[in-house]
Parts: structure tokens; sequence; C-alpha cells
């Protein structure tokens, strides 16, 4: 039985001993009041949910709790007046030990009695969850393996949590992205986005800590965000883990299933129609609570503020999760995405010196029959066991596949005095990206030298093939302008011109061992050294007959890291940390054609910073200082026209690239005063590239970039409500070039200037179940360009002023 209640609890120990450590908490961080909302259930389950949302030590004996029952627990308490109440009427009373924990005994009227061996130790086990802490900021995160604070690991992170996702009403990553200190993002003529971090860009995402995967497509910007607890973002070089790239890497955690029965029902409505309707429901299925599972589905139905644009969603996700043994747990999982959009456009062209036509945010440049379908599919199973207290291994699969189709038609410029662009450019597109990978890891600590000191160990595979079927076709239509409204028929796009085709077929195939130790050689110093081996690492691209195009295998490359961390107290840190940069560009041929795939990008990420965690992690705060290397990247080579291969690949390159990012990031996020929830974060960024006279090589990032999003809990008599507000604040961001038109070659420069977009919300909870919110974004009507391109496509208003009104029940 002992052992059953530990498998309840999700704990690790061994009889007469509690192997389980203490999360950190104190005294003074658990006197602080904190939101519970705990149901009434068997005591060992109940403390388990006490210990995991408040982080605090309960140490308690499972012959006092076996049996009993719990009270339900509503209300901004202390972790002693939560136990108290939660424990009402079970015969025991709370005593509080001298480390800052608590336990239960009997009550005094049955006798003194004296705590027998202690089996059950209800600290929360490290888990990078934030569901039910009404936290802006995680106790822990899987960035490195594992679970570790973020004041552990020496480069800069930051977690949007999945209480911060509900206040500001975060549905997709791209919205969550453009909340995210540090991050800039520019939309595509696909409706996907590009994230930026530090001036580089932001390719690939890690699930649930597992293998690293690229954000292929960039569709991965459009999943709906019911599926996952909470999203972050590595920034810097994550070499070690497969992630070479040095603008960072994405960490999507699912919802996992929970041992409380939980339905949360959410129905909003919008401006420009947008309604949507959620059902989230978790709870035991079977095996007294070893068998759990989780459901989620959604409904949107909405427009988009310029013409024609529409988009229907449906989402799917389940979940299944069970204690094979009280040492493992199983869990498996699969979601559906299914997007049908209409009125999809590439963006507005501009005039030919590059100033802004000035048209209204509603302009649609594109036809009512542009369209886009997209279906994202994704299963993975993860399998945990747990060793002893210090070993852990973990196994994770996944398999993601997405199916693209796209038609459309777009009005392209520069535009003339009379409105009218050059040409008519039409596309359509039909793609079946599919990625495997799997990742295998043991993660543990031992003790020498009077330290505790550790180890993580794995590999690594992932798999990507993409078949690509596309056309392109250019065509003049003399009846329409950008002030006309008129547009071409589909069959006038079909009929005037044959679309040039282009069938591609993309494999790559990468396998890597990783490891890294972190000593402590003295008290307060951490010293972590690692790297990964990437056995190979194999590209193919073939046109629509199969022949070859670029191709490529490296093998036997090392990627080395290295950090240092030194506390300066119980709860701030200096480290510094230095991070190796290795990048594809397979699909960058060298001429003479057909080419040759060129050497991997490589470089450098320096990291040097300080970080602290107050009130047991509750609020995080960290500064970085950053520098960037990045040797080798593509530049076209002069000696060759530039041309586009039948498998896609592009030539003619050569390695010469240097570009320079650096600058310095600072944030704060969690808990400033009681019931202040705040997110803080501001990036400088000075990006030159080393071999065109310094000038900036990512003109979409700005130098200053500013976001903050604050949110209040009131108690007393205003109990219920909740009042927001932040702004996103950035400096100028810019585009220049040439373009030539008919033979005609003209520049082309446009600004656009620094600007601040505000939002705020309301919220009142009319009791513990029932709850109305009020969101509006870009409260002031702030008209700006979130995305600034080139004279003849790309350019995309940031959205007008919107409201949405969301009703929640918790059942």
């Amino acid at each position: 039985m002992a052992r059953a209640a530990v498998a309840a609890l999700a704990l690790s120990f061994s009889a007469g001993h509690v192997l389980a450590q203490s999360a950190g908490g104190g005294t003074a961080a658990t006197a602080v009041a904190q939101r519970f909302d705990l149901s009434a259930q068997r005591l060992d389950l109940a403390i388990a949910a006490l210990a995991s949302q408040s982080g605090a030590r309960i140490v308690v004996s499972t012959e006092l709790t076996q049996s009993r029952q719990s009270q339900a627990v509503q209300g901004n308490l202390t972790v002693r007046q939560a136990l108290e109440r939660l424990s009402a009427g079970s015969g025991l009373v709370v005593r509080e030990l001298g480390d800052g924990g608590y336990t239960l005994v009997q009550a005094p009227a049955q006798g003194t009695v004296t705590l027998g061996t202690v089996t059950v130790a209800a600290t929360a086990e490290r888990s990078a969850s934030t569901e039910g802490s009404n936290a802006y900021t995680p106790r822990y995160t899987n960035a490195a393996k594992g679970e570790q604070s973020l004041r552990e690991i020496p480069q800069s992170i930051t977690v949007v949590t999945q209480q911060r996702m509900q206040d500001q009403a975060l549905r997709t990553l791209d919205e969550v992205m453009a909340q995210t200190t540090g991050v800039t993002q520019t939309t595509n003529w696909n409706g996907s986005y590009n994230f930026y971090s530090r001036g580089l860009a932001v390719d690939n995402i890690r699930y649930d800590g597992g293998a690293t995967s690229s954000n292929s497509g960039g569709f991965a910007s459009l999943s709906d965000m019911a599926l996952y607890d909470n999203v972050g973002i590595l920034r810097g070089a994550d070499g070690l883990f497969g992630a070479g790239e040095a603008g960072g890497v994405l960490l999507l955690n699912h919802k996992r299933p929970l041992a409380e029965r939980q339905v949360n029902l959410a129905v909003s409505a919008g401006s420009w129609n947008n309604y949507r309707a959620e059902i989230d429901a978790t709870g035991p299925l079977a095996f007294e609570g070893r068998l759990r599972g989780r459901a989620v589905a959604v409904h949107q139905d909405q427009d988009y503020f310029y013409d024609y644009g529409k988009d229907k969603r449906n989402v799917f996700y389940g979940a299944l999760e069970t204690d094979l043994t009280p040492d493992t747990v199983a869990l498996v999982g699969a979601s559906y995405q299914k997007d049908k959009r209409r009125g999809i456009f590439e963006g507005l062209g501009r005039n030919a010196d590059g100033s802004a036509l000035n048209l209204p945010r509603s302009v649609n440049t594109g036809t009512p029959w542009n369209m886009q379908d997209v279906e994202l599919a994704k299963v993975f199973a993860k399998l945990e066991h747990r060793f002893d207290a210090d070993w852990k291994g973990t196994a994770t699969l996944q398999r993601l596949h997405a199916k693209t189709y796209y038609d459309y038609a777009n009005l392209r410029g520069p535009i003339d005095a009379n409105g009218e662009g050059p040409y008519w450019a039409g596309y359509y597109q039909r793609a079946t990206p599919k990625q495997t990978s799997f990742d295998a890891n043991l993660t543990g600590s031992f003790k020498a030298w009077g330290q505790r000191h550790d180890v993580v160990v794995g590999a690594d595979v992932t798999s990507t093939r993409d078949a690509n079927d596309a056309g392109y076709v250019e065509f003049d239509y003399a009846d329409s302008n950008v002030y006309s409204g008129l547009y071409p028929s589909r069959e006038v796009f079909v009929n005037e011109s044959q679309l040039y085709p282009g069938q591609t077929y993309t494999t790559q195939r990468k396998t890597g061992l990783y490891g890294s130790l972190r000593i402590r050689p003295i008290d307060r110093w951490s010293v972590i050294v690692g790297g990964r081996y990437v056995i190979k690492d194999r590209y193919r691209q073939y046109d629509g007959t199969g022949e070859l195009g670029a191709n490529r295998d490296e093998k036997n490359v090392w990627v080395p890291y290295a950090g240092l961390v030194f506390d300066l107290t119980r709860s701030t840190s200096l480290y510094a940390s230095a991070s190796e940069i290795y990048q594809s560009q397979a699909d960058q041929l060298s001429g003479p054609l057909p080419g040759s795939s060129l050497d991997p990008i490589t470089g450098r990420n320096y990291e040097l910073g300080v970080k602290s965690a107050l009130w047991d992690g509750k609020l995080n705060g960290s500064f970085a200082l950053y520098r960037v290397e990045k040797r080798g990247a593509a530049v076209s080579d002069p000696a060759y026209p530039e041309s586009s291969l039948p498998s896609g690949s592009s030539c003619c390159y050569f390695r010469d690239g240097y570009q320079l990012s650096q600058g310095f990031e600072t944030e704060l996020s969690g808990e400033v005063l009681p019931g202040l929830q705040l997110s803080a974060g501001y990036t400088y960024n000075a990006n030159q590239n080393k071999r065109e006279n310094d000038e900036q090589f990512n003109t979409v990032t700005p130098r200053h970039l500013f976001k903050l999003w604050a949110n209040q809990t009131f108690s007393g008599q205003l109990h219920g409500l909740q009042l927001g507000a932040g702004v996103t604040m950035q400096s100028r961001h810019y585009q220049s070039g040439a373009v030539t038109v008919d033979g005609v070659r003209s520049n082309y420069d446009f600004t656009q200037g620094g600007y601040a977009v505000w939002g705020a919300r309301a919220e009142y909870a009319f009791d513990r179940r029932w709850s109305l919110a009020l969101n509006v974004n870009n409260l002031f009507d702030k008209t700006y360009f979130h995305t600034v391109s080139s004279t003849s496509y790309g350019n995309f208003y940031g959205a007008p002023r919107s409201v949405l009104l969301t009703l929640r029940a918790k059942l």
C-alpha cells in the first residue's frame, strides 16, 4: 500500500528514508499567500497537489493518510492555512518542521504520538509544467534535459506560462512569440511567421524536452496553444542538443493528464466575427488513478481585419498517461489541427521609391478565391523511469505530418501613380512535410569530493521528408489596380499562361550523441562541460524527375559547449557560457552549375550574465550580455548568374559571410507583489555584416525592444476582480534594396518608425467556477507596419484595435 500511495503521489522513496529532495521552499516562501483551488479527494493525493502548486515540503506518514479524505480548498491562503483546511476533520493537525516544511500528526486529544517511519515525502517532483501555478514564471524548465531552475542554466531563457497565455488570450504560437522577450517576427506570404532572436532566425523546436525538430515551412507558427502547457525559448546557439543555429530553439510542452478530475470550458466572441469554443477535460480513468487521460477540442470561426480574410479551425488532442510501476510512467498522445483559410495574400506592394501606398488597413491586394488549407497531425510517446532518487531515464518518440494546399494570385508592385502594378503573380503549392524524431537520455547526479555533480548523456535521431509540388505564373490583368478593387477570376489565373511547375523532394537525417557534466569543485561554483558528436547529417534534394540536386553528408563533427556558474547568494548567480554554431546550408550551391553544397555555417555564441530567483522561484530576474559570431554564410557569387534549379536548390554562392550580433537583455517575470504577476523584458541588439561595411544584416530587428505585461488579482472587497495591461515598444525597423521592372532598376528605402502598441484586460470571477474576461488589443488603435518588405509585396499592417470577450467555466 505504501508503494501504491507513492505512485499516486508521483514521488520516489525507499522505506525508512526520504529520497525526494526539497524544492527549496522555506518559511518565508510558504508564508506568502497563494491562490489554491483543490477539490475534495483522497488526503494523500490532495497533499501531493498542494505540494506541487506551492513548492512546499510536506512530510507525512502513509499510515496517517491512506484512508482519509480531504476537504475542498479555494482562495488565497498560505501553505499552512491551505494544509489546515485540507486536513480539517481528519483527526490530524499541522506541525512545522525545522527546515520550513510541514508535517501532519494525530491531534493531541488522541495522545502523544511519535511519528513512525516516514515513507512519503510530498515534495513536488521537479516538473516543467506550469498549469495550476497561477504564475507568470516557471519553477523549472526542461530546456537542458531533465528539469532545472532557470538560474541553473547559463543561457537566457523565457517561458510563457499557461496562466499568461490564458490571461492575454494567446491562441497561436505567433501570438505567444509576439509577447516573448527578445523575439521579433515577420509575416510570410503563406500566413505563417518567421521568428528572430538577436537578429538571427529561430528555426528549431523541441517538444517535451525531446529531440530537436525543424519548423519546416513555418507551419508550426500556426499551432493552436490549446494543446500546450507552456512555451519557451532558449536564446543563443544550442548545439549540445542539435539546434546549432544561433537564434535559439523554441520549447513547447504538451498538457499532460492530471490526477485530479478537471473540466474547463471556454467560449469567446470578438472583433471581425471571431468566435471560438474550447473544452479541456482531464482526470483519472482507471486502476485507482494510475491511468489518467486528457482530451482537448477547439472550434474557431473568424474573419480577419482585411478584405476576404477568413479562417475556420478545428483542433483535437488526446493523451493517456499511466504508472506502469511506482517508478515508471508512460505517456502517449496525438493531435490534429485543420485550418481552412480564405483571402490569404502576399502583403502590400509600395510606391516605386519605397514609400507606403497609404491604403486602408482593410485592403487586400489578393482575390476572394485565394485559399490555403493546412493540416497538422502529430503523435508522440514518452517513457520515464526513475532508477532511484538520483538517476532518471527518458525516451521520447514523435511523428509530425503536415499537409498544405495553396491557390492564390496577388497584385505586385512597385505601384505607379495610377495605382497600377506591373503584373499579377499566381502561385499554387501542394506540400507534405513529415518528420520523425527520437531521443533517449539519462540524467542524474553523484557525490564526489564532498560535492554533488550532475550528468546528462543521450542520443537522438531526426528524419525529415518533404514532397513539394508547386507552380508559379506572372500575367497582366488590365482591368484592375490597388484602388479599383477588381481582380482576375481563377479561370484567368489558370488560362492566362501555363504555370511554371516545380516538383521537389527533400530528405534529411541527423543522428547524434550528446553529453554534459556539471562539476561543483567547491561550494558555490559549477563548471559545465559537454558537447555533441554529430554521427551523420545526410541531406538530399531531388527534382520531379528524380534527378539529384543538392546533396551533402556531414560526419564525425564535434560541437563543444562550456559554462560556468557562481552562486553569489542562495538566490543569485553569475554565469558565463560559450557554445558552438553549426548550421547546415546544404541547399545553397557553389558554382559553376550544377554546383555543390556549401559547407555549414560555423561560429560561436558567448553569453555573460546574472540571474536571480527570489521568493522560492516565484520571481525570476536576469541580465545578459551576448555576442554571436557567425561565419561562412552563403554570399551571392557575382561570377555566376543567380539561378534556381529544378530540385529547389539555389546557385551560385560562396562561403564568405561574417555576421556579428551583440547586445544585452534584461528580464523580470513572476509575482512582484502579492497578487501582481508581471513579465517585463528589454533587448538591445546591434547586428552587422562585417563583409559589407558593417551594414545591418537583419533590418527587421529593431535596436531597442521592450515588452511588458502585468496582471493584478485583487482580494478583500474586490475579490474576484483582475485587471491587466501591457505594451510592446520598439525602435525603427526598415527595408532597402533595388528592384528592376521592365528593364528599369530603381532603389527603394522604407522605414517604419518606432511605435508602441498597448493592450488591456479585465476579468471578474463570479464564483470559483464561472468567470468573464474582456481583452482589448491595440488599445489606442495604432497604425503601423508589422512587417516591411520590398516594393513588390510582403508589407503587412499590424492588426487594428480589437476586443475579445471570454466566458470560462470550471466543472
